[in-house]
């Protein structure tokens, strides 16, 4: 299972942190289903931002086209 925190703070929002939500649809199904996305309101790295967490570790500076690149690679991970 891959847990998916998304800061909605109003910096990371500005930075695109909706995009990255968007993101998520582009993924296939069986990476999808192994994904639970949850909003937070600060990660506090604000002048980091767009910020997630996933599995407990932070990424700063995300984009839609690195987060897909996370998430591919750690479910890889977990398949195997």
């Amino acid at each position: 299972m891959i847990y998916l925190e998304i800061c909605l703070g109003t910096a990371c929002h500005l930075m695109g942190s909706e995009e990255i939500f968007s993101s998520i649809e582009k993924l296939p199904p069986s990476v999808r289903e192994k994904i639970t996305v949850r909003g937070m309101h600060c990660l506090n790295a604000c002048d980091q931002g767009p910020n997630v967490r996933i599995n407990g570790k932070v990424y700063h500076r995300m984009t839609p086209e690195k987060l897909i690149e996370v998430i591919e690679e750690i479910g890889g991970e977990a398949d195997a």
